[in-house]
């Protein structure tokens, strides 16, 4: 817990250890974190039990993640960077069991960069909410094989996407994701063509009505 800790987290901040560990990290005035700065090395092959919990005010000031920045630890809780603008490849990416749930840039829709696979694989992340910028790109298997997904929020514009967005939201089936956009001009704009071949159908109020009553949260 470093509640004044300023600048970039550096590599190797964390032990490289064998040893089954558990820690939780609190750092709300840094504004970055380095590659493998909070990632777990693999030793023999395999990757160490080391395992965290992270709060609500964890990161709150972090704008970036590089690549790997922290990789392959099994993080619970929630994943809340409501100031990051940028993350690298594989920059939380491969953490079983991963994040409950992921918030990136909600409220200031300022996210600019998502690379490849820097937050896919996990198994139990079942909400992401996205505050994309307005020139924003999303690489490929983004949040690739989140086995519990249901549902994607977006609160900023549009996805830029360099693959299908098949390539960069996958859960357990085709069905199974629900997507929330906001009624803007950008959206609507953006939807258009996906409406007129039939790939998107815009719910009445009924159903949408019918839909929050089923998820109040």
């Amino acid at each position: 817990d470093e509640p004044n800790l300023t600048g970039k987290l550096k590599e190797k901040l964390v032990p490289r250890t064998e040893k089954t560990i558990r820690w939780t990290i609190r750092v709300p005035k840094a504004t970055g974190i380095d590659s493998w700065a909070l990632a777990a090395a693999y030793n023999n092959g395999s990757i160490a039990t080391q395992t965290g919990t992270f709060t609500a005010d964890s990161f709150t000031s972090v704008r970036s993640i590089d690549g790997n920045g922290m990789s392959n630890r099994s993080y619970d809780g929630l994943l809340n960077l409501p100031a990051v603008t940028t993350i690298g490849s594989w920059g939380f990416g491969g953490n079983r069991p991963g994040f409950d749930e992921i918030r990136l840039n909600e409220e200031t829709r300022a996210l600019a960069r998502l690379d490849e696979g820097c937050g896919g694989w996990m198994d139990n992340t079942t909400n992401i909410v996205l505050g994309l910028a307005a020139n924003n790109t999303l690489a490929a298997q983004v949040f690739r094989d989140l086995r519990k997904l249901r549902r994607v929020e977006f609160t900023g514009y549009p996805p830029n996407f360099t693959e299908t967005a098949a390539d960069v939201f996958t859960g357990p089936g085709s069905d199974a994701i629900t997507f929330i956009v906001p009624p803007s001009a950008a959206w609507a704009a953006y939807l258009a063509p996906f409406a007129a071949n039939g790939d998107f159908i815009r719910w009445s109020g009924d159903q949408i009505r019918a839909w929050r009553a089923e998820h109040p949260e």
